[in-house]
C-alpha cells in the first residue's frame, strides 16, 4: 500500500510540475499533426514506408486511434530511413481503431499491416506483430512518437557493437523540448524512475551512452533471436506497462546488457493512446507481479531516493570511476596540450572507465564536434564551468576514484573549492596533470617584453606553482626537465607522461617537397604561438626571402583568429586553417619551423612534423625542452639570422634532411610509443584506492521527476 501511495505522490508532484507548460506543448503538437493531417486527407497521395526485401530492423508499430499521432509516426519513418542504407520493414498492427486511423492506413504503402477486430492492446499487439518480423532485429516504436534521421541507424551501431548487448533504448523527449528520460532506474521496490525527466535534453549527463536497467518501449531495439528466444513479451502483465521493464530485467538476468544511446532520439508525446489515470492504474496491477517474479534481482537494486540516483543511473560495474578537470574539450586540432589531453581520455575510454570531463571555461560546444573528438560513453559537460566546479564536487562527493586536475589555474580553482568544503574529494586519488610548468614561460614573457623578473621574483612564483602540488596525492609532468623541478621543490610522488605519438611518415621524397610549414593554433595575439610567428614575420621571413626570393611565404596549419596573424595573411603567411588530417599537407613541405621563444612542456607540433617525417628548425628553447640534439635530431638557434640560415641549409640539402628525418623519428618510436603512454597511465591509475579491490561503480544524477515503467 505504501508503494501505491507513493506512486500516486508522485505523479501528483509530476502534475502539478509540469501540467500548464505540457498541456500547451502537447496541444500544439497535436494541432500540427491534425492541420497535416487534414492536409493529406485532402490531396492525393500516399504515405510511402521503406520496405526490404531482407530487412536488418522490423519496426513494430501498434495503432488505436489517435490518427493524427499515427500519422505523425509514420510520416517520421519515411522521413527518416527514405534514404537510409538499413534495410527496413514496417508491421504495424491497428487495434480496431476507428475511422479516421483506418482512412490513415488504407493511404499507407510498403507496410505490413494486421488490422485486428478487437483491441489487443499494447502487449499482445506487438506479440502478434513480431511473428510477422523478418528483420535481423526488432523495433518497438510508440505510435505516438517521432523518430528522427539517424536515430535507428546509431541504435543498430550500438545493438551490433558487442556480443553481450540484448537491447537498445533511445534518449526519449517530451513535445516541450524536455527530456522524458534518458535510460530508466528500477528501484528494489519495483517502481521505476525516468532518468532526466523535465531537463534539458542536451545537458552532458544525459548524452553518453552507458548500461542501464531499462529503456522504455516507446523506443527498444532488440535483436529477433533473442526476443523470440525469451518469448517475447510476458503476457503476465497484459494489457500492458511492465512488459519491456520485465524484459530488459530477464536480459540482465540472463548475462545481456541494456544499452542507453544517446545518439538515437524520438519525440514522444506520451499517452497518447490512453489517458495518465488509466496508465497509473495499469501500472499498479502490474508492479505486484513484476516485484514477485524478480524478487532477488530486485533486492540488489538501490531503494527508491532521489539521492540515490547517483549511484543507480548506470548499471553497476568493476569499472574505474574518473574525473577530468580541462580547460575545454580537449579537440586535437586546438593544440596547446589538448592532444595530450584527448589520448588520455580516449586511452580511459579503451581500458573501459567511466569517465566525467569536467570544462572548465565557459566555451560554447557543438555536440557533433565534441564527439568526434570525445569518446561516446565519456560524459561530458559542456553546459557547467569553472563557477560551477564546488557545487559539482559537492552534489558528486564520493563518486570517483580518480580526479585528473589539468593545469594549474584549474588546479587553484579545485584548491578553493576543497578548502571551502572539505572532504570534496572522497577517497579518489587526486592527480595533478601540470601539463607544464607555466612560470618560467611567464618569466621569458615578461623578459622580451621588457620587463623582466627578478632572479628571486622568478623563484617565488615557481615555487607558488609547484605549491598546488601539495594539494594532490601525485602529480603527472609531461618532461623528465620538468618532472626534475617538481622533485626538487620537494614534490616525491611524481609520474613522467609525455606524449602518444606514432610514427606516421610521408613518403614523398626530398626532391617532391617544397617550402616551409608550422602547426599551432593561434586563437589570440598573446599566445605564445603568436608571438613566435610575428618574430618570424619580422626577423626571420625578410632574411629567407633575401636568400630564396621574395617569394617565400610560411603555412600554417591550425586555427587563426590572432588579429596580428591575420593581418599578415596573404604576404608572410597562408592561413590553411584547421585540417582533419595534417598527411597530404606535410607531404609537400620539406621544412616544419618552430620559432618559440615564450614554452612550457613538451611542442607537441615538433612531435607530430617529426612523426609526420618533416625535419624541423626550431629555437634553443625547445630543443632543451624536448631533450634533442641539435644538428642530430633538429636543427636549433634563438638567434634569427643563424635561424634563417639553418632554414636554408635544411630546405636545400638532402643528405642532412634525410638524416634529421630518419633521426627525428627514431626519437618519435622511443619516446611517445603508444603503447608506453597506455601502460603509464594505467600504472599512474593503479593506485587509486578501488583500483585493487574494484569498488562498484556509480554515476551522475540530478533529481528528477519519476517515469511510468511505459508510456504507451
Amino acid at each position: 500500500m505504501k508503494v501505491l501511495e507513493r506512486m500516486k505522490a508522485r505523479w501528483d508532484a509530476l502534475r502539478r510540475r509540469y501540467s500548464d507548460v505540457m498541456l500547451t506543448h502537447k496541444e500544439a503538437t497535436r494541432t500540427l499533426w491534425r492541420i497535416r493531417l487534414e492536409l493529406f486527407f485532402s490531396a492525393a497521395g500516399t504515405l510511402a514506408l521503406p520496405r526490404s526485401a531482407q530487412p536488418d530492423v522490423t519496426i513494430i508499430v501498434i495503432t488505436y486511434n489517435q490518427p493524427e499521432l499515427v500519422y505523425g509516426c509514420l510520416s517520421s519513418i519515411a522521413e527518416a530511413l527514405g534514404s537510409s542504407a538499413l534495410g527496413v520493414e514496417v508491421v504495424i498492427l491497428d487495434n480496431g481503431s476507428k475511422i479516421e486511423t483506418v482512412q490513415v492506413l488504407d493511404r499507407v504503402q510498403g507496410a505490413t499491416i494486421i488490422r485486428s477486430d478487437t483491441n489487443l492492446h499494447f502487449l499482445r499487439g506487438v506479440n502478434r506483430a513480431a511473428r510477422e518480423a523478418q528483420g535481423r532485429h526488432i523495433l518497438l516504436l510508440n505510435s505516438d512518437a517521432q523518430l528522427l534521421p539517424g536515430t535507428l541507424e546509431a541504435a543498430v551501431r550500438t545493438l551490433e557493437s558487442a556480443g553481450d548487448i540484448g537491447a537498445v533504448g533511445a534518449r526519449i523527449v517530451l513535445p516541450d523540448g524536455r527530456l522524458q528520460e534518458a535510460g530508466s532506474i528500477i528501484w528494489n521496490d519495483g517502481t521505476c524512475h525516468g532518468y532526466g525527466r523535465g531537463h534539458k535534453a542536451t545537458d552532458g549527463e544525459f548524452m553518453f551512452r552507458r548500461d542501464v536497467d531499462y529503456c522504455s518501449g516507446a523506443f527498444l531495439l532488440t535483436p529477433r533471436g533473442l526476443w523470440e528466444k525469451l518469448g517475447g513479451f510476458d503476457e503476465r502483465y497484459v494489457p500492458c506497462y511492465y512488459e519491456e521493464t520485465d524484459y530488459c530485467v530477464r536480459l540482465w538476468e540472463s548475462g545481456l546488457r541494456v544499452v542507453y544511446e544517446p545518439a538515437a532520439v524520438i519525440l514522444h508525446y506520451e499517452f497518447g493512446s490512453s489517458s495518465m489515470a488509466q496508465g497509473i492504474s495499469w501500472q499498479v496491477d502490474n508492479l505486484g507481479r513484476f516485484r514477485e517474479r524478480h524478487k532477488a534481482w530486485l533486492a540488489l537494486q538501490h531503494p527508491a531516493s532521489v539521492g540515490a540516483v547517483l549511484a543507480a543511473r548506470a548499471r553497476p560495474c568493476s569499472k574505474l570511476r574518473v574525473l577530468m578537470i580541462e580547460d575545454r574539450v580537449p579537440h586535437v586540432k586546438s593544440g596547446g596540450g589538448y592532444p595530450r589531453a584527448n589520448a588520455i581520455l580516449r586511452e580511459l575510454a579503451a581500458a573501459g572507465a567511466r569517465v566525467t570531463l569536467f570544462p572548465m571555461a565557459a566555451q560554447e560546444e557543438h555536440w557533433p564536434e565534441v564527439r568526434e573528438s570525445v569518446d561516446d560513453s565519456i560524459e561530458t559537460l559542456v553546459q557547467l564551468s569553472a563557477v560551477d566546479l564546488h557545487a559539482f564536487l559537492c552534489e558528486r562527493c564520493g563518486a570517483y576514484d580518480a580526479i585528473f586536475v589539468c593545469r594549474p589555474h584549474n588546479m587553484e580553482t579545485y584548491v578553493d573549492a576543497v578548502t571551502r568544503t572539505p572532504g570534496l574529494a572522497g577517497d579518489a586519488l587526486v592527480l595533478y596533470d601540470a601539463e607544464a610548468l607555466f612560470a618560467p614561460r611567464d618569466a621569458v614573457r615578461r623578459e622580451l617584453a621588457g620587463e623582466p623578473l627578478k632572479p628571486g621574483e622568478i623563484e617565488r612564483e615557481l615555487a607558488a606553482e609547484v605549491a598546488l602540488a601539495r594539494h594532490a596525492d601525485a602529480v603527472v609532468s609531461v618532461s623528465a626537465q620538468e618532472r626534475a623541478v617538481f622533485e626538487r621543490h620537494g614534490i616525491e610522488r611524481t609520474w613522467l607522461l609525455g606524449h602518444a605519438v606514432a610514427p606516421r611518415p610521408t613518403v614523398a621524397p626530398f626532391e617532391a617537397r617544397a617550402g616551409f610549414v608550422f602547426l599551432g593554433a593561434l586563437y589570440d595575439d598573446a599566445s605564445p604561438n603568436a608571438e613566435s610567428l610575428r618574430w618570424f614575420a619580422a626577423e626571420i621571413l625578410p632574411r629567407l626571402r633575401g636568400m630564396l626570393g621574395a617569394h617565400v611565404r610560411l603555412t600554417i596549419v591550425g586555427g587563426v583568429t590572432a588579429p596580428s596573424i591575420l593581418a599578415l595573411a596573404g604576404d608572410a603567411f597562408e592561413l590553411l586553417g584547421p585540417v582533419d588530417d595534417l598527411a597530404p599537407v606535410f607531404e609537400r613541405a620539406r621544412v616544419m619551423v618552430a620559432p618559440t621563444r615564450i614554452a612550457a612542456g613538451i611542442p607537441f607540433k615538433v612531435h607530430d612534423a617529426a612523426a609526420l617525417g618533416v625535419p624541423v628548425v626550431t629555437t634553443d628553447i625547445i630543443a632543451a625542452q624536448l631533450g634533442w640534439t641539435p644538428g642530430e635530431d633538429v636543427l636549433a638557434s634563438s638567434d634569427p639570422a643563424v635561424f634563417a640560415k639553418l632554414c636554408v641549409e635544411l630546405a636545400g640539402n638532402r643528405e642532412l634532411w634525410e638524416r634529421l628525418r630518419r633521426s627525428a623519428l627514431a626519437r618519435i618510436t622511443a619516446e611517445c610509443s603508444p603503447e608506453t603512454f597506455r601502460s603509464t597511465l594505467r600504472e599512474i591509475l593503479a593506485a587509486a584506492p578501488a583500483a585493487g579491490a574494484m569498488r562498484v561503480a556509480s554515476g551522475h544524477a540530478t533529481a528528477a521527476a519519476p517515469a511510468p515503467a511505459r508510456a504507451s
